[in-house]
């Protein structure tokens, strides 16, 4: 496998979801300004940030999260994966496949969530044309908030989606700089 030269990071819009579109709107501002002025400085500290290597992709995450393959037994099987903070009140998640795939474990559930939010794009990553879609889905019992950006290519079997769960607007302010590394640190991998 050769590694790709470009990150989600640089290759999507920088996007941070909260309950209120004001919210989201300053989120996405403020997550933006983070990473592109961050990059340089951190580089220090991703390198701290322990490697989780799936079936064709590798992402750092926090430092004392938990880890966790999606739909395989180990994370080199893996095309999806979720990270929880220790206070549990942050989880990542990424799908990154080799090529197209449905993205598990995020489907919206109707009898206790609903989709607060929902915006398309095209654009192109990867050197790939396609759609960006970001999508915001709130717990009805307002226990939860999650957020997703996800990629899919209009002429190539080209599918993947990187967001995160929260359980408050503190825990999105907490954690807001830890999931922009986090996206930020993305490699995909082809042939």
């Amino acid at each position: 496998m050769k590694k790709t030269t470009a990150t989600i990071a640089a290759l999507c819009v920088a996007f941070t979801a909260s309950a209120s579109a004001d919210n989201a709107k300053s989120a996405q501002k403020a997550d933006a300004s983070k990473s592109s002025e961050a990059a340089p400085k951190t580089a220090d500290k991703q390198a701290k940030w322990p490697a989780y290597r799936g079936k064709s992709f590798q992402v750092s995450y926090p430092v004392g999260w938990k880890a966790q393959p999606l739909e395989a037994k180990t994370a080199k099987e893996s095309n999806a994966a979720t990270f929880t903070s220790p206070d549990g009140a942050m989880q990542l998640y990424i799908f990154s496949p080799q090529w197209d795939g449905e993205p598990p474990g995020i489907e919206l559930d109707a009898a206790k969530e609903t989709e607060t939010a929902k915006k398309t794009d095209r654009g192109m990553s990867s050197g790939v044309q396609g759609t960006f879609t970001w999508t915001t889905i709130a717990a009805k019992d307002k226990s939860y908030t999650r957020a997703y950006q996800s990629f899919k290519a209009k002429e190539e079997p080209i599918h993947w989606v990187i967001g995160m769960k929260y359980k408050d607007d503190a825990a999105l302010a907490k954690y807001r700089a830890d999931y922009a590394r986090f996206k930020g640190s993305l490699e995909q991998f082809a042939d």
